[in-house]
């Protein structure tokens, strides 16, 4: 009699090849932009103060528009060179007091504007910031009318995000970055003091450390995962050296950075990614202009890592260094946020002096670089924890011998898993629990049960944050089968969201999972482990695919089977 053997395995969602908004590349999304409209300017000609300097109040004001669900979209022409021009526009002056008749005007810097249709109530509270925050005169931000319509070139529609800052005490220089916020009067709604460790537990969208000499490897990593579930940071001055250098941080790079502090003069200072949301600056910017990490290049044997790219440098373009602002991503390319911004200087304190205005610019860019996380929650509150990330979960079972594994990653979020069975994969009991250790990064664990029952057998994880929360796996369900032949099945054809197979092997062994379009596109691929026996494989099919017909593969090295699919 033959041994019956099954083996499943759940692949979480796969990534796509998306184009990014917030990486070098981005396209052009170009839309008109009516008769009506308002534009608030964020240049150094239509955006000035009584001193004659850049306001920086216009930030706080975009900032307080978001939190009253104002429809803002902020500007920014893909491709466009340092100081180049986003749009143009016949434009009269709408706030903070009419000057009527439209005159062609250039806006630079990243300009944000709402769309006629949108702006019954907002001229109100524009008047409303400027009273809340005692301005007068120009220091109250400049809003512009359209006269007539406009074509422009949408980076970020910033409908319902609401900017949540975390400025991190660990390092004992949080003045800095608080006074940052206070010189654009951002809404101290929008910004609390809390610690490196309170960032997977608490409210925020974006967390920015000044200058930390030391801190600790927990530190770093509550901060990475932060960023890897798509949150954003902001590490300045010795905070660079200390995040990038520790080897639970490599944010940026896979070996560390050597810090140089060379004499770039501003004339000589390069902007490789002008059109990306840091680079919003008008004019000049000091990669120089004092503490204790002012510019770096990498380490030795060091090289970049998670689309490292850099937006203020010496050198050329062909070779960028020394290195005095850039940016990597961490999460999905598809996905807004999860980016790591690092900022060279210490502290850019004056008002007046352009190159600290644009530091300080920088600053609240990276701020307002929108993300997907927290949306619906107050600053800095106590929130629901980012849940543990399960990377797969995958068994198998021979000779009556179930066998669970699964890898996850950001083991430091984790507390404890507790193993679930069912005999009808409704009602669950406890099997078993395994508590997590204490490994910083990407973990693997097993357990083992014995097959009760000539039926089925469903199991799934129940897992535990460190802060307590609970998030549940996929269910795995194990049946005895007779074996078949080593043929792609697929259950059900055509498929809606999830793809589901079945192949046998005859080996344990690696194999690629492809699925191509009728052109010939490789829309994802995959990785997975095969087991003897029939493994039963769910794939779930994300957005990017459309309806139609698919041609999936299946690549062991010894054969490649493959199969057509219609995706409704």
């Amino acid at each position: 009699m033959k041994s019956s053997v099954l083996s499943l395995l759940m692949l979480l969602p796969v990534t796509f090849s998306l184009k990014a908004q917030d990486l070098p590349g981005a396209t052009a999304n170009l839309q008109t932009l009516p008769a009506g409209s308002y534009v608030i300017a964020m240049d150094n000609t239509l955006q000035t103060n009584t001193a004659g300097n850049f306001n920086l109040k216009a930030y706080g004001l975009v900032v307080y528009l978001l939190n009253n669900n104002v429809k803002l979209k902020w500007v920014i022409a893909a491709g466009k060179i340092k100081d180049g021009i986003d749009f143009s526009g016949s434009a009269e002056q709408f706030q903070p007091a009419l000057i009527a008749g439209g005159i062609l005007r250039n806006f630079k810097a990243g300009p944000f504007v709402i769309a006629a249709t949108d702006t019954t109530g907002v001229s109100n509270l524009i008047t409303a910031f400027y009273t809340a925050n005692s301005l007068t005169g120009n220091n109250r931000p400049k809003v512009y009318r359209l006269t007539t319509s406009a074509t422009t070139d949408i980076r970020y529609d910033m409908t319902g995000f609401k900017p949540k800052a975390a400025i991190l005490t660990d390092g004992g220089n949080q003045s800095i970055h608080i006074a940052y916020m206070t010189n654009a009067s951002i809404p101290s709604t929008n910004y609390a003091n809390s610690t490196g460790s309170d960032l997977l537990t608490k409210c925020f969208t974006f967390a920015s450390e000044p200058h930390n000499a030391v801190a600790d490897d927990a530190t770093i990593a509550g901060i990475k995962s932060f960023v890897s579930y798509g949150g954003n940071f902001l590490a300045e001055c010795e905070a660079i050296q200390t995040y990038e250098n520790s080897l639970s941080g490599h944010l940026q790079t896979t070996n560390g950075i050597h810090v140089t502090n060379t004499n770039v003069s501003t004339a000589a200072v390069i902007f490789p990614n002008a059109d990306l949301s840091f680079s919003q600056i008008d004019g000049i910017f000091d990669i120089n202009y004092g503490g204790s990490v002012r510019n770096w290049t990498l380490a030795t044997g060091s090289s970049f890592a998670n689309n490292e790219h850099n937006h203020a440098s010496g050198g050329t373009i062909s070779a960028q260094t020394p290195i005095g602002a850039s940016v990597s991503k961490l999460n999905a390319i598809g996905q807004k946020g999860g980016l790591a911004f690092y900022l060279g200087n210490h502290n850019f304190a004056s008002l007046t002096a352009i190159e600290s205005i644009n530091g300080i610019r920088m600053y609240l860019n990276a701020f307002l670089t929108p993300v997907t996380i927290n949306s619906g929650c107050q600053t800095g509150t106590q929130n629901m924890p980012l849940a543990v990330k399960l990377i797969n979960f995958q068994g198998n079972l021979n000779n009556d011998k179930v066998m669970l594994e699964w890898t996850i990653a950001d083991n430091e979020t984790a507390q404890e898993f507790d193993i679930e069975k069912s005999f009808d994969g409704k009602n669950f009991v406890t099997a078993g629990v395994l508590f997590a250790d204490h490994k910083i990064g990407t973990e693997k664990y097993n357990f083992n049960d014995i097959m009760s029952t000539t039926g089925r057998m469903y199991f799934r994880l129940k897992m535990h944050d460190r802060s307590q929360a609970i998030t549940y796996s996929q269910i795995l369900a194990f049946q005895a089968i007779a074996d078949v032949e080593n043929e792609i099945r697929i259950a059900t054809n055509p498929v809606n969201d999830k793809l589901s197979f079945n192949f046998q092997s005859f080996n344990n062994q690696q194999a690629e999972i492809s699925v191509f379009d009728l052109n010939g596109h490789q829309r994802m691929t995959q990785t997975i482990t095969m087991r003897v026996g029939s493994n039963f494989i769910n794939l779930p099919l994300g957005s990017a695919f459309t309806t139609g017909v698919y041609i999936l593969k299946l690549n062991t090295g010894a054969e490649m089977k493959g199969i057509k699919f219609v995706k409704l």
